[in-house]
């Protein structure tokens, strides 16, 4: 190395220390000033005393009766009344082999067949039953 190669990185160094040295400070300051602003050695006061407690509320309306709870047969959903046409005009043509449409079909509350077995990887509402028997 030349002489003049030797002074170029001894200045670089010193400006790189520099800017580090700038980069600490500039972290650190925030931290110095707001120890002036703790105010140490005051002391707590005492807890108050608890609030008295408030009226109770007005009972709600009870709601109605439930609907019955288990399986269902596939014929009670919202499309429980529609024709192969309304099904065909939503889902397609019938085709039972086919997962997409039997997943129109339960997602549309039509009836399925009787004695139709919902195959695996349709996604049934609650209630349905993956696998039941219809």
């Amino acid at each position: 190395m030349t002489k003049t190669t030797k002074t170029e990185v001894l200045s670089r160094r010193k400006a790189l220390a520099r800017i580090g040295g700038l980069a600490a400070a500039a972290y650190a300051v925030p931290a110095f000033t707001t120890l002036s602003m703790a105010q140490a050695g005051s002391s707590t006061s005492a807890p108050s005393a608890p609030s008295a407690p408030s009226a109770p509320s007005t009972p709600s309306v009870p709601s109605g009766p439930t609907a019955a709870t288990g399986t269902t047969t596939g014929t009670t959903g919202p499309g429980a009344n529609a024709t192969p046409a309304d099904i065909a005009a939503v889902c397609g043509p019938e085709d039972l082999t086919s997962i997409t449409y039997v997943q129109c079909v339960v997602d549309n509350g039509f009836p399925l067949p009787p004695g139709f077995v919902i195959p695996a990887g349709v996604v049934v509402p609650a209630g349905y039953g993956a696998g039941a028997v219809y």
